[in-house]
């Protein structure tokens, strides 16, 4: 029997994989069970998910698993999370990353499947600059603090 992992999508939200597929939450039950559906058709399966853990498949797939499409992601959400608790340079970070994905066992699928160098540095700083207060323009905006003892 294969286990549930949480993913986190490119947008933020909450998705589960099984079985080399994956699923984003349609609804919550009243009796908390949840809905998932898969993200790569309108009608293809969906999953219930109790609250005891069982799981229940509603049919089969009408394409293939992607274990890869899981990977990419987690790996994203490692650069994101590098991005604003680091404070190195961002062309640092994805370089260290791409490097170290070219050194490992990262099936070749899953390094195709990344965004271009250039497309995830700017999605980086995108990411940075929310959780980062913006560089001074010029002397006047500049704002140190400091304590008299």
């Amino acid at each position: 029997m294969s286990k549930i992992e949480y993913v986190q999508s490119t947008h933020g939200k909450t998705h589960v994989c099984y079985e080399g597929f994956r699923y984003y939450c349609h609804r919550k039950n009243d009796d908390d069970a949840e809905y998932w559906k898969c993200v790569k058709k309108s009608r293809c399966v969906g999953l219930t998910i109790k609250p005891d853990g069982t799981i229940k498949k509603r049919a089969d797939h009408d394409h293939l698993p992607n274990e890869a499409h899981k990977e990419v992601l987690i790996i994203r959400q490692n650069l994101r999370r590098k991005v604003v608790e680091l404070s190195l340079p961002i062309d640092a970070i994805v370089d260290q990353t791409y490097a170290g994905l070219q050194d490992s066992t990262v099936c070749q699928d899953v390094v195709i499947q990344l965004p271009s160098i250039a497309t995830r540095r700017n999605n980086l700083q995108k990411e940075r600059r929310k959780t980062r207060p913006p560089l001074p323009k010029n002397i006047t905006e500049l704002v140190i603090q400091f304590e008299l003892t």
